[in-house]
């Protein structure tokens, strides 16, 4: 019987909705606060924060590049001693003999 009982309700729910027919659409915010609408094909709205903000994100991260490269030169230009080009021969280098033409 309970089963009926729960049908009937589930009926009367679904009778209502569809007898109400369209209500006025509630539009929520999210916190209340300002929102930036939408704009097609426009530049964002940036803030003088914002701004301030990726000035100095940018100059913490070239900071931590020139750093890093002037303090520890072998991870940009590997573990490994620079060859001596001096004591290479020209058949290592491809240049032809000179008696050859």
């Amino acid at each position: 019987m309970s089963s009926l009982g729960r049908a009937a309700v589930l009926f009367r729910v679904g009778a209502n909705a569809l007898t109400r027919g369209s209500q006025k659409t509630i539009t929520r915010k999210a916190s209340g606060g300002p929102h930036i609408e939408p704009q097609y094909r426009q530049y964002p709205i940036i803030t003088k924060n914002q701004k301030v903000q990726s000035e100095i994100l940018s100059g913490v991260m070239w900071f931590w590049i020139l750093w890093n490269c002037w303090h520890h030169p072998d991870d940009v230009m590997g573990h490994f001693e620079w060859p001596d080009a001096s004591k290479w021969t020209n058949e290592e280098l491809g240049i032809p003999a000179d008696d050859e033409e």
